[in-house]
């Protein structure tokens, strides 16, 4: 949440009138066991358990005020799908 509001302060710092978004970097549920599962995808998670990793990370990010989100770096069909259906509904916009 904190990178999320120092980027947005970090937005509204310029004086030029240009619209600026704020992205919020979603990356893959294997970055936070750092075992290099992050690049395979073989987790071991059906998909109703990555939805469940990924929500309150993902409301986090979007109470934080995030113009976007970023689903980034996912190697795993059955995480990707999580995320969409996570996000399916919310009217918060992502990249995939």
């Amino acid at each position: 949440m904190r990178s999320v509001t120092l980027a947005r302060e970090a937005a509204e710092a310029f004086d030029d009138d240009r619209p600026r978004w704020v992205a919020a970097s979603v990356g893959p549920y294997g970055a936070m066991l750092a075992d290099g599962s992050e690049y395979t995808g073989d987790y071991g998670l059906t998909v109703a358990q990555l939805r469940a990793w990924h929500r309150p990370r993902l409301a986090a990010l979007a109470a934080a005020g995030a113009d976007i989100l970023a689903l980034e770096t996912i190697p795993s069909l059955a995480e990707a799908e999580a995320l969409l259906t996570e996000l399916a509904g919310t009217g918060l916009p992502c990249w995939p």
